[in-house]
């Protein structure tokens, strides 16, 4: 009788400590494919979307992205070095996401492909990036400045559209396409021809430099 009591005893004692071990939870991963080499990972336990790589991103449309069901969730996506194309509409509407960290080796940011309520306030494009499509940062409210490095090529039309926060635009002074006057306002190489004039940028007055024989359709829009 007493070897039964005295095993019982420590079956509970070990329980006993098995209940005080805090569990972790395993971490949920998720992945596939979103380019003919290039494969998307999702970490919820990090909130977390890295896509890797070599070469293009798929093109999208609205609502068929493979990790569509975590948008509300993602608050940081990752491109990795090898990716050269962000996809049309691939991170359109992640309105969770805080940090977008984009490879050098990305030449082309597709149509809408980073657009709609992100909580980015300021966003350094990488040298590289040859194209900036479409609407690519359509209604990005929550951008206040953006940086154009000297690789840039070719920006979309209504690239910055309704980014109502937008406050300076910055081309760096080496871009053979594009510049900026100390404003924040773009302009194409030779300042010829007004591009954008940011929504956010707050003056009574502007004053049209000499030169200008161009003012692109919307360009004052958000004003």
């Amino acid at each position: 009788m007493k070897t039964k009591i005295k095993i019982l005893s420590v079956v509970l004692a070990i329980l006993m400590v098995i209940s005080i071990i805090p569990i972790t939870a395993s971490a949920a991963i998720y992945s596939g494919a979103c380019g003919d080499d290039v494969t998307w990972t999702y970490d919820d336990t990090i909130c977390t979307l890295t896509i890797s790589g070599t070469g293009d991103m798929y093109d999208y449309k609205y609502n068929n992205r493979p990790w569509e069901s975590y948008e509300d969730k993602i608050k940081t996506i990752v491109i990795d070095d090898g990716i050269t194309k962000i996809g049309n509409h691939a991170f359109y509407n992640f309105g969770s996401v805080t940090s977008i960290t984009i490879s050098d080796s990305v030449t082309v940011i597709g149509e809408s492909a980073i657009a709609t309520c992100y909580k980015l306030e300021s966003l350094t494009i990488p040298n590289g990036v040859t194209e900036i499509g479409e609407e690519a940062f359509y209604s990005s409210k929550a951008l206040k400045s953006m940086f154009i490095p000297k690789s840039v090529k070719t920006i979309g039309k209504d690239a910055f559209y309704r980014c109502e926060n937008l406050a300076n635009i910055t081309v760096d002074s080496e871009n053979q396409y594009y510049s900026s006057d100390e404003h924040g306002v773009l302009f194409n190489k030779d300042k010829t021809t007004l591009i954008i004039y940011p929504a956010a940028y707050i003056k009574t007055n502007y004053t049209i430099p000499d030169g200008v024989t161009e003012i692109l359709q919307y360009a004052f829009r958000e004003n």
